[in-house]
Parts: C-alpha cells; structure tokens; sequence
C-alpha cells in the first residue's frame, strides 16, 4: 500500500496546559509527517481533563486568585493547538464515544504516545482512560512509541497485560520501563528517544534575537522542595536576573518576574535565550539538553527514574543538584562537545525506529 494511503493516529495527552505534553505531541506528528504519512491526532480528553485547565472553570478558591492570570496562557495554549496540531474531526470525551465512532475504523495505525500516558497512577483521578491503550477490537495495528510509566509499578500494569499484547511493536521511553513492560510481556522492549528530540536544535530555535538581560529561567511543573532556593541561590551567585515559568501559579504573589503568558513556543524561546536553567521537569530537562543549555535538574522522587535516564544517557548526570551543592558550583557551564553527536546518534536511530515499525506493519496490507 501507498504511504499516502495509511492513515496514522495519535494516541496521546495534547490537551494539557503543559509545555512538554503539548510540545511533545506536535513532535511527533511532525516527525511522522517528514516520514511521508497521512497523520492526525485522536482528539480524546474527558470532559475533566479539559475543565481542569480551564481558567474560567477552576472551583479552587485559592487557583481562582490566579485566573485571570492564566487566561492569557491558555488562550496561547489553545491557539497552539488548533492551528499547530491536526486534530481529527470529532472530539471524544469517553473511551466509549470513541469506540463507538466511524473515526475508530478510518485508522491503518494508531501510535500511543509520548509523555506519561502508561503511567497508572493517574488513575482514579477523573480524566485517565484506559483510551491510551488502545482496547479496542477494531484497531488494526498499534504501535506504542515512549510512553512513560512515571513510577507505577508491576502490580499496577498486571490488568494492562493483555492490552499490551495486542501491539506489533512497543518502544519505552525510559529503561526502568521498558525492563519492567519487558519482564511481563516476556520480550526484549526497546528504548527510545522522548519526540522532543526527533526535532533538531535548528528545528526548534527562532532566529528572534534575545532582547532580555542575562537571565536564570527556573521552569517547574510539580512543585519540589528547595527548587526555587537553588535558583535564588544560582541566579544571585552568577549576577543573572531571575525568571519564573511554573504551571501552578503559587509563586505569582512572591515578587518575582513570574511568566505567566508564555505559549509552548514561547517557552522553547525563553528556554534557547536563557543564560542557566534551574528544572525540576523531564521536558525543562530534555529540552535545554537538546538546544544546548546549561542547565541543572532538581530531583525528586516522582521525576528521578524519567530524569535520570536522560542525564545518564548524555553523560550529564553531574547536572542534578541538591541545595547543597550551590557552594561548591564556581562554574555552570556545560561542555556540549561530546554530547551533541550523542543526541545526533539518538535522534537517527529513534527515527529509525519509528520508521522501519510503521514500514513494517506496511508490509501487512
């Protein structure tokens, strides 16, 4: 069959008002476009999942403070969406909806992934489904492309068992996935690259000049216990200004130059032009990686097995710090010369992946 023939799904979170998720999606439909295919994302999010990032509809007295604050970025967020992404046609709110639907049939391959969406501590939370495992008989092939697990465990992937089996091909993000996935399906699992990768720094970058002052961006999206101390810390130890991006609005009262109206490219900017990064996030993380920035990961128990799989792959795993070491940092510079033609080799081989799985199932038609 003609590529142009195939029509590939995505199956992933794209609704979030949060930079990697959003950012991660149009990775990947990007990239699945250079390959040549027809390709969309599966519009699905619960109706929950979707109020929850509405500023007009948060209930929390204490978020509702913030509002109108928000309402710029995710106004952003929702123009970035709708003009950057290919949405199918019909938006789903239930995992019935969308097994009920003449979308369902139209799909050759339906690719789950990226981001967090095999993690099962999402569930019970009101917008999880078991959507991003595709259970559904009429899907013909399926193809799982670096999902991550965040830190479920065996016991809570056991039920996901037979779901699992149903895919041709399944490729993990992080290592402690794909050994633990690996060791319940009986097989060798992959590991690849987060999509943000398939893209290229130059890919990436805007050609806009910096007009700002030299600056530390300290990025969060969970919050972490001293990330903000560390980058107070580093911001005044190396004379640079301070600017916060956090999802969770809890510093805007804090009396400092909080961004609140940065869109997804907006961030990829602030990231590209920033003098030092201070993370506590995988994609703040992968991102300052792949354009070359110093950076620093706070580490935490929920992002160390997604953080440090990444920081142990580049070699880079002298950039997570404590607040303790901030004393002894006399020099926040990153020496990319080895890492670069790593990323390179990563990016290729990933691609490659993805390609020869797709080109594979091809073959079936």
């Amino acid at each position: 069959m003609d590529k142009g023939n195939i029509k590939i799904g995505i199956a992933t979170f794209h609704r979030p008002v949060n930079y990697g998720a959003v950012l991660q999606a149009y990775a990947l439909q990007k990239t699945i476009k250079k390959l040549g295919y027809e390709c969309e994302i599966i519009d699905f999010a619960t109706q929950k999942h979707r109020d929850a990032y509405d500023p007009t509809k948060i209930q929390n007295q204490i978020y509702k403070k913030t509002a109108n604050y928000n309402i710029i970025r995710y106004q952003k967020f929702q123009e970035f969406i709708e003009n950057e992404l290919n949405l199918s046609k019909h938006a789903f709110l239930t995992s019935k909806e969308f097994e009920n639907s003449e979308e369902i049939k139209s799909y050759d391959i339906v690719i789950t992934g990226s981001d967090q969406i095999w993690n099962l501590d999402f569930r019970g939370n009101g917008w999880y489904s078991d959507f991003y495992f595709m259970p559904y008989p009429q899907i013909k092939h399926r193809i799982a492309y670096a999902p991550s697990m965040g830190s479920s465990n065996r016991s809570k992937l056991m039920p996901y068992i037979d779901f699992m089996k149903q895919y041709d091909y399944i490729f993990m993000r992080e290592k402690s996935g794909a050994e633990m996935v690996g060791s319940l399906l009986g097989m060798d699992i992959g590991q690849v690259e987060d999509p943000t990768f398939l893209i290229s720094k130059d890919e990436w970058c805007s050609n806009n000049e910096c007009t700002h002052k030299p600056y530390l961006l300290y990025y969060e999206v969970g919050y972490v216990e001293g990330g903000l101390s560390i980058a107070k810390m580093m911001a005044k130890k190396f004379h640079l200004a301070l600017k916060v991006i956090s999802l969770k609005d809890i510093y805007k009262e804090c009396n400092l130059e909080y961004i609140h109206d940065a869109g997804p490219l907006d961030f990829v900017a602030y990231i590209q032009h920033a003098s030092l990064v201070i993370t506590t996030s995988f994609h703040g993380t992968a991102f300052s990686i792949n354009l070359g920035i110093p950076f620093y990961s706070v580490i935490s128990n929920k992002n160390i097995s997604r953080i440090k799989t990444i920081l142990v792959e580049t070699g880079l795993e002298d950039r997570m710090i404590t607040i303790g070491d901030c004393d002894k940092i006399s020099d926040y510079q990153v020496d990319y010369t080895s890492v670069r033609p790593l990323i390179e080799k990563k990016r290729n081989h990933s691609i490659s992946i993805l390609k020869k799985s797709i080109d594979q199932v091809m073959e079936t038609y």
